[in-house]
């Protein structure tokens, strides 16, 4: 294995691991790490759209779309009307 090969695997290793950590914790609060990125980009920006959102956060629109609906399943926000 190269070292670039090798540095790239500890660090999506490394990352698996914290994410993992991060969402045992936030478990007690009834939320993955997900959607707390996309509570705190909203409680620190306020009103955005889906889309911002999925740019900000640099994930995909359907994704984030997911994370929106369960969030407002669970009644932490709802969405706005156009």
């Amino acid at each position: 294995m190269k070292k670039q090969e090798a540095l790239a695997y500890l660090i999506n290793t490394s990352s698996r691991f914290f994410k993992r950590a991060i969402n045992k914790r936030l478990k007690e609060y009834g939320i993955t790490s997900s959607q707390c990125a996309v509570l705190r980009l909203l409680y620190n920006e306020e009103e955005m759209s889906q889309t911002e959102i999925a740019y900000k956060l640099e994930g995909d629109r359907a994704t984030i779309g997911n994370v929106i609906a369960i969030l407002c399943e669970k009644k932490v926000f709802r969405k706005k009307g156009r």
